[in-house]
Parts: structure tokens; C-alpha cells; sequence
């Protein structure tokens, strides 16, 4: 005997406004979506734990601007663990579509489940990747391949295709706002109301502290290529070393001024990212 009733929302979709007792399964599903938010936070404070023990160049910002982004990633994921466990729990009280309700596989409201999984998982692992770049040693925070430009721009690019991944995750979450698609604010309690906008300005938030962490770091990358060239164009001043038995003796060459220039040039062309450096 089937328990669930559907009707039309405010806005003409079929929505359920009626269903029978939690089952085990849905029971599960709630145990289980908790369980992944808890592995994901703590998968992502170990890991950031590690991160701020390592030597760090940025003297003058600290650790202030990766720990805010580490603060707001966390609200977000705490937020968007009770919005989905509350959804899959009370889903009459969510106004929820008809073919998000209906059960395929397994239960009642597996979409929503089985959805969440890749979403969560996929947002710690790149929150890791987007803040191991603040935390490098060294000449590693800034390594530029002079003999190879196309290797430093491939490793830009991954650089970028992180920060990307970041604010494709923060994007997927502000899709909870479609929830007032089905029915406007004033019909969902206050408690919903929390969940589904807490969720989608959590995420608008992380956004801009995705975005200006991003900006940070390209503009401490500047500031490094700068130092980074000017150590080049130093070394390049000796360019011939007679080894002698019993000694050293070198002749000094002043590079030019067009080649100084054109040195300069090209290492803060090509260093416009923190990149790290790659092992052979």
C-alpha cells in the first residue's frame, strides 16, 4: 500500500505532501550522509594540520588568509551536511519534486543520497590541493623553468584547474537555492529556510574567499619573481671561471642593458603562478 501523496506546488510542480513512516534504508541514508560530512572535515583539518607545520615564506599575511578560507570551507561543509541528512530525513517539510522523491534503486530520496557522495568527497580533496599551494618551502614556492616555458605554463594551468574544481564544488552547492524555484521562502519553516539559504550563501561566500585567495597568490608570486629575477640576472654576471690548480680566477662580464632588461622580462612573464616544484 503505497503511503506517499503528491500535489502541486505554488509554482505548478508535482511535489509530495504526504508519505508513511522512515524506513530503514532512508534511516541509513541519514547515518551515512552525516558520516561522510564527519570523514570529509576530519580528512580535511588532518591534512590541514600537517600543512601549517610546514615553513612558510609568506612573512607579511601569515597564516590569516589560508586559515579564513580553511573557516569558511568548514561552515560550509557542516551546512551543507545537515541541509542533505534533513532533506533525505523530512522531505515533506522540503516540498520535494516528485521524480527527486521516488525511489529507483534502492529507497525513497537515493537521488539526493547517492548525489551527495561525489559532491562532498570531491570538495574536500580539491580544498586540500587549493591550500597545499599557500604552504611551500623555499624556492619551491616559486620555481620557474627558464629552459622551458611550455612546462611552466602547463603547470599554471593546473594551478588554475584547481582553483576552478574549488569554485565548480562551491557552484554545485548554490544549486540548493532552486529549492524556492518549487516554493517561495515563505512556505518553508524557519528551520528549512536555514539549511537551504544557509547552503547556497555558504557557498556565495566560500566563492570570494576561493577568488580572493586566488588574487593573493598571484600577487605574492609577482613579488617573487621579481626577487627571483634579480638573482638571475646576478648570477649572470660571471660567465667565465678559469679553474686553476691552486686557486680560482675569474673574469666579470656586466651583462647589457638590453639583456638585463629582456631577462628580467622573461622570468616575470613566465612566473605569474605559485608553482610547485616537480621531482625527477
Amino acid at each position: 500500500m503505497e503511503l506517499e501523496e503528491f500535489g502541486l506546488s505554488t509554482f505548478d510542480q508535482i511535489i509530495l505532501i504526504s508519505e508513511g513512516p522512515l524506513s530503514p534504508i532512508r534511516a541509513a541514508f541519514i547515518i551515512l550522509t552525516i558520516t561522510i560530512g564527519l570523514i570529509s572535515g576530519c580528512y580535511v583539518m588532518y591534512h590541514f594540520y600537517f600543512l601549517i607545520r610546514r615553513p612558510t615564506k609568506w612573512k607579511g599575511k601569515g597564516i590569516w588568509p589560508v586559515l579564513l578560507l580553511f573557516v569558511v570551507y568548514l561552515c560550509h561543509l557542516i551546512i551543507h551536511t545537515i541541509h542533505f541528512a534533513d532533506n533525505i530525513a523530512r522531505p515533506v517539510d522540503y516540498f520535494e519534486p516528485k521524480w527527486l522523491y521516488q525511489c529507483y534503486i534502492l529507497s525513497t530520496m537515493e537521488i539526493p543520497f547517492f548525489l551527495n557522495i561525489p559532491i562532498t568527497f570531491y570538495g574536500a580533496i580539491s580544498m586540500i590541493q587549493f591550500l597545499s599551494g599557500y604552504f611551500l618551502d623555499g624556492d619551491s614556492l616559486l620555481h620557474v623553468y627558464l629552459d622551458n616555458p611550455m612546462e611552466t605554463t602547463t603547470n599554471s594551468m593546473k594551478l588554475r584547474q584547481i582553483r576552478d574544481k574549488m569554485i565548480l564544488y562551491s557552484s554545485m552547492s548554490i544549486l540548493t537555492l532552486m529549492h524556492y524555484v518549487v516554493e517561495p521562502p515563505q512556505s518553508y519553516t524557519l528551520p528549512v529556510n536555514f539549511t537551504i539559504a544557509g547552503e547556497g550563501i555558504s557557498a556565495l561566500i566560500l566563492v570570494i574567499a576561493i577568488t580572493r585567495f586566488s588574487r593573493l597568490c598571484l600577487i605574492h608570486a609577482e613579488q617573487q619573481a621579481i626577487e627571483f629575477s634579480r638573482l638571475v640576472v646576478r648570477s649572470h654576471q660571471v660567465h667565465d671561471i678559469d679553474i686553476h690548480t691552486k686557486g680560482y680566477s675569474y673574469v666579470e662580464r656586466a651583462p647589457t642593458f638590453e639583456t638585463t632588461n629582456s631577462r628580467i622580462d622573461q622570468i616575470s612573464i613566465r612566473s605569474r603562478t605559485p608553482l610547485r616544484r616537480q621531482t625527477h
